[in-house]
């Protein structure tokens, strides 16, 4: 009988086992769509059978009290009593118990619809990610993997060691030394591999559902959002999971160790011990259950800030506590809910076994095939459900980040769901003091190229620049470079570009070469006789009608393709200089920064460390004089052998065409070039591009969120540098409104600090024995660089006074020396670094730097004009800071409006000439007898609050007009364009 019934478990009973198992999954993942639908239904059935058997259960025992206190007066038994007494004790209790269960319903209605709406859209998220639901199968076949690997190891360990015979005749292996403490190292890493694997989970579905939470439009959502939620935790969080599976197994360990104590002394200790036993047991059990569910919660605050483990602790912490009544909804009432899912399934698995069993008539005991199926029932649907519990989770955490630091107002729409969004709604029209406000972060970040004019090239580069930038800056040397990067300039700004030492040259040793375009030569006509010997003029030509005037564009068509003979070069090191690029600095006036082969050779790094391949085709609108698009973007080309698409000048109407058309795959741009990109009209396939990098810097916190909803998944690459600069910040994580991440090693070779800095007197603030002051994580400070041999500072070419102007000596210690950046910048706590301001006298606009002296001086010889205060202020939706001047008038002299006009245009380029102007009778100065600017800049052009006059430069009636209240709100609307 026995050998026959295991013939039947073997042939029969396998093909049920296998249906019933396919039967749970199947009915698992039913289950996880289906209570998006039932859901509402559900709760509130729920609440109401708990209320009913709330005051049910109370009634009950009100009832047999009144009876039994009706039937004492005949017994007069202590037993009768002491039963009476219990009765009123248990009915009081269960009344108290009652009322304290209304109320919290009653407290708790609206977060039990709360719980409803993100149990709908948890059910939403496995439509779109249905790869969710198979996250149990790779999670335990990981885990599975490691315990047999684990248990391998394992028998291994038992047989290390010396064999000694024991008294029974059988051999032991005795290990001796460091080898026996292998075994504690082995039983604390399957708990804390085991825990990881598991956390890996976590952090693998939070990636995910946080990446569907915050994309706006559910169809531009990546194709995997899984693997790139798994290619995110290799990456960057792999120690986030390590730390807060390696803070479970602490709590763990020391509670399975109690648990093996109380059972070897199980009868042996006394009452008091046991108790205290099972407390610390209960206590750490306790313990291990709140830190697991601050963990998961804390995943979820790296998925969504990429913060490191502590600070998304601490924030997921904060946030529980801010919504401690919606968590304590969903942990019972979801918990509840999906508990009641297992039970269904339990209940529906058991049945289906029943009816498989029954055509089963050989079996005689159905009881532990019964249990076995639905033991395994269970385990499968927790296994399942877990994960929607997961979600339900991440989703309110992403829900509570997103309500508090959006409103709903332009610039900062809410994320959520429209079922979430009617929540929150509702609530509102329920609690309309309960709204919230605030204006919209943004950090003003630090472009360091503007708007400029490039020759009408719209064709590919690609193939024919894929020499290493090595060998083509410093072996074909700066003729080459010329070459590549001049012709593609508007004449006039080649001036700006190409003034360079040449060091021992055939053509001109030892001398200067001054290169102009040839439409300018006519305006050097006077003054070329009396230019000194050792200049030599040299024109984009092949042929000159001036004496003594060099063409270029021959020589170069005439040139060997060859690599120039290393002693033909002029370059001895990688320190050499190879060109000058002029800059406005915070000292005023623009200045030639000196570029050497080094600064070449890092900036042509740029591309390639954001991840730009030679199978890249770049976008380039910027121009060629400025280091950007120079250095970082031909030059990052060159070194990756990639296809360059140039282009005359940004158009933001032909921006996504050009890029369809060329196939871009990389973009460079400047905060401004975003902006206007989101300020054009919403077009039809607007996402329908192949951009995947944009590089650049000076994006809004807005407009970078806008770009990114809008035109689709493309990755920021936000950096911060400057032209002259021996420091660089690079955001590889896409975190918004950063221009980059510190950490120990980068400051162990990038050495820089965040000072105090006193914005009245215009510089560091030293303390009393002379040393400058460190700022806190989270203050402002002005950032400085170390500089030293790795990191030089090469300074401006033949202008002394202004490189040591940019130079800080004695800072910290005696003797050393730091650059200073002028630019101002916060460190938060997770080392991100943020752009904050500028100081000197520089601001930017439209993209460039606009020297305030050089404003000045140009408004100042105006014979009416007795002083000029030049500062910019700030104008809402628009990047950088608008140029404004308070001016004195001479004695007895009126203001020329028309005058002023030609005076500014003729003289400045468009983005330096002043928007505002403000006529004041006395110019206020600081102690130092420098011109106050910090009042100016906060009292800004509202002619509310200032009585002065003001007036406005209105570019569409080509004139300065008078600054009226009606003007200055279609300013600041935007119906007035600057």
């Amino acid at each position: 009988m026995s050998y026959s019934h295991q013939n039947i478990l073997q042939t029969q009973g396998l093909p049920s086992y296998v249906r019933n198992i396919l039967f749970q999954r199947v009915l698992s993942m039913i289950l996880m769509v289906i209570i998006r639908y039932i859901s509402r239904v559900l709760v509130w059935i729920l609440t109401i059978l708990v209320i009913l058997g709330s005051l049910g259960g109370t009634g009950v025992l009100w009832w047999l009290y009144a009876k039994q206190r009706i039937s004492a007066g005949a017994l007069e038994s202590q037993i009768a009593k002491d039963n009476l007494q219990a009765l009123l004790i248990y009915a009081i209790a269960a009344t108290v118990f009652t009322v304290i269960m209304f109320l919290i319903v009653l407290i708790m209605r609206k977060r039990v619809a709360l719980t409803i709406a993100l149990f709908h859209v948890a059910g939403k998220v496995f439509i779109h990610l249905p790869l969710l639901v198979f996250q149990p199968f790779w999670t335990f076949f990981v885990l599975i993997l490691f315990w047999t690997y684990w248990i391998t190891v394992l028998l291994f360990l038992g047989t290390t060691g010396s064999p000694v015979p024991n008294e029974e005749g059988f051999v032991e292996f005795r290990m001796t030394g460091p080898l026996k403490y292998m075994w504690w190292y082995h039983v604390v890493g399957l708990i804390w591999i085991s825990e990881f694997i598991l956390a890996c989970q976590q952090m693998t579905v939070a990636g995910a559902v946080v990446t569907y939470y915050f994309t706006r439009e559910k169809r531009n959502l990546p194709f995997t959002p899984i693997l790139a939620s798994v290619n995110r935790l290799v990456c960057y969080h792999l120690g986030t999971v390590a730390k807060g599976s390696f803070i479970i197994t602490l709590v763990k360990i020391p509670r399975m160790m109690l648990m093996y104590i109380h059972t070897q002394l199980k009868g042996k200790e006394n009452a008091c011990a046991r108790c205290m036993l099972k407390a610390c047991i209960c206590c750490l059990w306790c313990l291990e259950k709140c830190l697991t569910y601050l963990n998961q919660n804390a995943y979820t605050a790296t998925a969504i800030n990429s913060t490191n483990f502590c600070t998304s602790a601490k924030d997921a912490f904060v946030i529980l506590v801010e919504n401690a009544l919606r968590v304590a909804a969903i942990n019972t009432v979801g918990d509840f809910m999906l508990f009641l899912g297992k039970v269904l399934i339990v209940c529906s698995t058991g049945l289906a076994g029943v009816m498989l069993l029954n055509y089963q008539r050989d079996y005689t005991i159905w009881v532990l095939p019964l249990i076995i199926v639905c033991l395994f029932a269970f385990l499968v649907a927790h296994c399942f459900l877990s994960i929607y519990e997961m979600v339900v989770d991440v989703l309110f955490l992403c829900f509570a980040i997103d309500t508090k630091y959006n409103d709903g107002s332009p610039g900062r729409e809410f994320y959520m769901d429209k079922v979430l969004m009617e929540f929150v709604e509702n609530s509102r029209k329920s609690m309309k003091e309960a709204g919230r406000g605030g204006g919209a972060e943004g950090r003003e970040l630090k472009p360091m190229v503007g708007e400029g004019w490039l020759k009408d090239l719209d064709t590919c580069l690609g193939p024919t620049l894929c020499c290493p930038t090595k060998d083509l800056l410093c072996g074909l040397g700066l003729t080459t470079f010329l070459s590549l990067c001049l012709p593609f300039l508007k004449d006039g700004d080649a001036v700006k570009l190409s003034t360079v030492k040449i060091g021992q040259s055939s053509d001109a040793a030892g001398g200067w070469m001054n290169e102009i375009g040839a439409d300018l030569l006519g305006t050097l006509e006077e003054i070329l006789p009396k230019l000194q010997k050792d200049v030599s003029v040299w024109i984009m030509a092949k042929d000159s009608g001036f004496p003594g005037v060099h063409t270029l564009l021959d020589k170069i068509e005439a040139a060997s393709e060859e690599p120039v003979p290393v002693n033909r070069c002029s370059a001895n090191n990688l320190k050499s200089a190879v060109l000058y690029i002029f800059t406005s600095g915070t000292t005023g006036l623009p200045k030639a920064a000196v570029i050497s082969h080094l600064q070449i050779l890092k900036g042509a790094a740029g591309l390639w460390a954001f991840g730009a391949t030679s199978e890249d085709i770049i976008y380039i609108t910027l121009p060629l004089y400025h280091s950007a698009a120079s250095l970082l973007g031909i030059g990052g080309c060159i070194e990756l052998g990639a296809t360059c698409v140039l282009k005359k000048k940004f158009s933001a109407s032909q921006f996504w065409s050009d890029c369809r058309r060329y196939n871009v795959t990389v973009i460079q741009y400047i905060g401004e070039l975003c902006r206007y990109l989101c300020n054009q009209p919403v077009k039809e396939g607007e996402k329908n591009h192949k951009v995947r990098l944009a590089v650049g810097n000076g994006v809004r916190n807005d407009v970078w969120r806008e770009f990114l909803d809008r035109f689709g998944a493309v990755k920021i690459c936000e950096f911060y540098g400057a032209t002259e600069g021996n420091i660089c910040f690079m955001n590889h994580t896409g975190k918004i409104g950063s221009v980059g991440r510190t950490n120990f090693f980068y400051k162990l070779f990038f050495p820089f600090d965040l000072i105090k800095y006193d914005f009245q007197k215009d510089e560091p603030i030293r303390n009393k024995h002379g040393w400058c002051e460190k700022v806190k994580k989270g203050e402002a400070g002005l950032l400085i660089s170390k500089v030293n041999a790795k990191n030089p500072f090469f300074g401006y070419a033949g202008n002394k006074r202004h490189t040591e102007k940019k130079l800080l000596c004695e800072v910290f210690k005696k003797g050393d020396l730091y650059f200073n950046t002028g630019d101002l910048m916060v460190q938060d706590h997770d080392n991100f670094l943020y752009f904050w301001d500028r100081t000197g006298d520089t601001f930017r606009w439209k993209g460039e730097n606009v020297a305030t002296t050089e404003v000045s001086d140009v408004i100042v010889m105006l014979d009416f004009i007795q002083e000029a205060n030049v500062y910019g202020v700030s104008v809402p939706d628009h990047e950088g800071k608008a140029g404004m001047a308070s001016l004195i008038l001479k004695h007895n002299a009126s203001l020329d409006l028309e005058q002023m006009y030609k005076q500014v245009v003729t003289y400045l380029p468009s983005y330096a000439c002043p928007l505002f102007l403000r006529v004041q009778e006395k110019m206020e100065m600081t102690g130092t007898f420098k011109q106050q600017k910090f009042r100016l800049v906060d009292e800004g052009f509202n002619p509310s609050s200032i009585t002065d006059p003001l007036y406005f430069l209105d570019n569409s009636k080509k004139a300065y007009v008078s600054l009226t209240k009606e003007l200055h709100e279609m300013i600041l609307s935007g119906k007035m364009k600057l």
